[in-house]
């Protein structure tokens, strides 16, 4: 199983949920602001890191292929602290 994190480059507001729900909500803000990019990280049970997968902007979604690695307390504290305004 595994969790899916939706957040800014700067992590001022982090979600977290399904892939399905990520991606919906990423499309729905970057229709409202053509200028935002989103990054979608996954989270296997068990790793202490998030990868980076997709980024998403008005262009669309696109897969990563550099690697980087949030730690993944700070999404989730940001998931608690500063979600996204919907």
């Amino acid at each position: 199983m595994a969790t899916y994190f939706l957040f800014p480059p700067n992590f001022s507001h982090v979600f977290e949920g399904s892939f399905g729900e990520c991606s919906t909500l990423a499309e729905q803000l970057t229709r409202q602001n053509p200028d935002l990019l989103l990054k979608i990280a996954r989270v296997r049970v068990g790793e202490l890191h998030a990868q980076i997968i997709f980024e998403v902007s008005a262009d669309g979604i696109r897969q990563i292929h550099r690697v980087w690695y949030p730690i993944m307390r700070k999404l989730r504290r940001g998931a608690k602290e500063c979600p996204f305004p919907i």
